[in-house]
């Protein structure tokens, strides 16, 4: 798959399954699409989840203990409906219940906040500023490449 143009990107997740929310450092959400293909939403610092009945909870898998977060388990067997990230590093899932994610970046500039990977070799980082955006069509460059007999120890 090929990640075009300039932005805002609409995400090809469309019609995605949630079958997977994991707790740990941060937050994972995994979705299941058509022939096998997932997408893995991980959610590393603050962001706001909308609930089905419309209520806004601000939410940050960094700083709160795991039992406040458990309410991210109603996902399960819920729709993404549509994944977009703009072009300042924002990510916005809307789900078919009416439920939602939404993340901005990290406004101290701290570490990437969010990302998601999936469908097909597609990797979307949140960096402050704008998204890093690789997919199969991107450059690939081995570890060591670049380094110079001299500059090795």
């Amino acid at each position: 798959m090929r990640v075009a143009g300039e932005g805002p990107w609409e995400l090809p997740v469309a019609g995605y399954e949630v079958l997977t929310v994991t707790f740990a450092f941060g937050v994972d959400v995994i979705a299941y699409g058509p022939d096998g293909l997932t997408t893995k939403i991980r959610l590393s610092g603050p962001f706001a989840y909308g609930d089905a009945e419309g209520r806004a909870h601000a939410l940050d898998p960094e700083t709160q203990p795991w039992e406040e977060l458990t309410m991210l388990l109603a996902l399960r067997h819920d729709h993404i409906e549509r994944a977009t990230v703009t072009t300042d590093s924002c990510l916005r899932v809307a789900f078919a219940s009416g439920r939602a994610i939404e993340v901005d970046p990290d406004p101290e500039e701290r570490y990437e906040n969010w990302e998601v990977s999936g469908p097909e070799n597609v990797l979307v980082v949140g960096t402050p500023g704008e998204p890093a955006i690789w997919d199969d069509e991107s450059e690939t460059l081995a570890f060591d490449q670049g380094l110079s007999d001299e500059s090795s120890p």
